[in-house]
């Protein structure tokens, strides 16, 4: 144990410093806001403290802040972006937020106060959760997760739908209604069919002809070249993107009455599907495609993939979202109001990764297949590293042409990549 000193005795001793090993701990897995959230639907404080909707529909009609909107056509008012009864278009109506008056855009002429979008009304949950279950052809579920109230601005809630099929099919949202799988960077240039788990035929099909020396890939120990934006992710991202994909499913045959896209049975029916890649305090997603698996609690991706999420390629952990989960249930309605509410978020896709325009520490990466003698005439020397670039391959020399993107080297091959220990100390 440290003693207690008085001011006396330390400053007439040295110096004691107290230090502590710090890190990132590797995680490979789905994220949760605290506490879990099936539905991005405020339900106040009648659904105690799971703030449960059911528990709720248990106790009639209970107050709660939601957006206000109106069909212009037969007048009713609801929640929905499209009424009910006629189908037509519904619009936002503002309220005072004192006296309760319908209002313009100038505020109201009795408070002085500016009008919201909103309006703090009785929902019957009971009728809700049964309109849903009836739209779904399902039973109502155990429990069913809301949240206390919506930060956003007009406070427009999800469907009620959406979360029995979360809930139905193990899953939880996030903030901006995505679901998202968190795990570490990792770089990668070069893979093995037999590392990855994938088979020579869907190697071909996904556009894998050949190896890193140009034969006919015939073998699955043969090494292959990378592309830029495929993306080898955990076994575990890959069973926990067969539950979001059947949710979508779900979603588009019985909500929209649309066709199912997805129809995943297996983990390695997610080959070959669009991914997005999002890292924290930005707003701009990079489209990626599963290529493979591991089971590291890594993200293997080509280092230029990782920098244009603005990374740096040094482990940082970002998250990874299912393609059409991100375009059909994300919206900027649902994001906070406050200061930063938009970071986090997948506002802007990024379908083509350019590597002039990614981070510049990835136009340092060396992809040379082996180090000429003057290199290491230089090390002795302690030259400095910049200078002495101009003697090596990397991808800052390759800038402007095809050589950007393909035809990288290694110069010293590992066996398998999920080799090694699976988490560090």
């Amino acid at each position: 144990m440290l003693s207690v000193l008085s001011a006396v005795e330390i400053k007439d001793k040295a110096p004691t410093y107290v230090g502590g090993r710090m890190g990132r701990p590797e995680k490979a897995k789905h994220r949760e806001m605290k506490p879990l959230v099936h539905v991005l639907f405020p339900v106040g404080l009648k659904g105690g403290s799971h703030r449960d909707l059911l528990e709720a529909a248990r106790q009639g009609p209970v107050f709660v802040e939601l957006a206000k909107r109106k069909c212009p056509s037969c007048k009713t008012y609801t929640l929905k972006i499209r009424c009910s009864e006629c189908g037509c278009e519904t619009v936002a109506e503002k309220t005072c937020p004192r006296c309760g008056r319908t209002v313009k855009d100038a505020g109201c002429p009795h408070c002085k106060a500016d009008g919201v979008m909103y309006h703090k009304q009785p929902v019957n949950f009971k009728e809700v959760i049964d309109s849903a279950c009836s739209v779904l052809g399902y039973k109502p579920p155990k429990m069913l997760r809301g949240v206390k109230g919506l930060t956003n601005l007009d406070k427009t809630p999800e469907i009620v739908e959406k979360g029995i099929l979360r809930e139905k099919h193990g899953l939880s949202v996030y903030k901006d209604g995505t679901i998202r799988f968190d795990a570490t960077n990792a770089p990668l240039t070069h893979i093995t069919p037999a590392e990855i788990g994938v088979s020579i035929e869907k190697m071909r099909q996904l556009g894998y002809l050949s190896d890193n020396h140009g034969l006919p890939l015939t073998d699955p120990n043969q090494i292959c070249e990378l592309k830029v934006q495929d993306v080898v992710i955990p076994w575990r991202a890959g069973e926990y993107f067969i539950q979001i994909a059947n949710f979508i499913d779900d979603l588009l045959t019985r909500v929209y009455k649309q066709s199912a896209f997805y129809s995943v049975k297996e983990t390695s029916d997610m080959v070959g599907q669009i991914i997005f890649g999002l890292a924290p305090h930005t707003c701009a997603c990079i489209l990626g495609r599963i290529i493979g698996f591991t089971d590291r609690n890594v993200i293997y991706a080509h280092p230029v993939w990782h920098s244009a999420k603005r990374r740096d390629c040094d482990g940082d952990e970002d998250a990874i979202m299912l393609g059409l989960d991100t375009l059909i249930n994300f919206s900027r309605v649902y994001l906070p109001a406050q200061i930063g509410g938009i970071m986090d978020a997948p506002i802007l896709l990024i379908p083509f990764v350019n590597t002039k325009e990614v981070q510049r520490q990835a136009h340092d990466f060396d992809v040379s297949s082996e180090y000429p003698l003057e290199f290491f005439k230089k090390t002795l020397e302690r030259s400095d590293a910049r200078p002495t670039s101009v003697l090596m391959d990397v991808i800052s020399h390759r800038l402007g042409t095809e050589a950007q993107f393909e035809g990288f080297q290694y110069t010293t091959p590992c066996s398998n990549i999920n080799l090694g220990n699976a988490n560090s100390s």
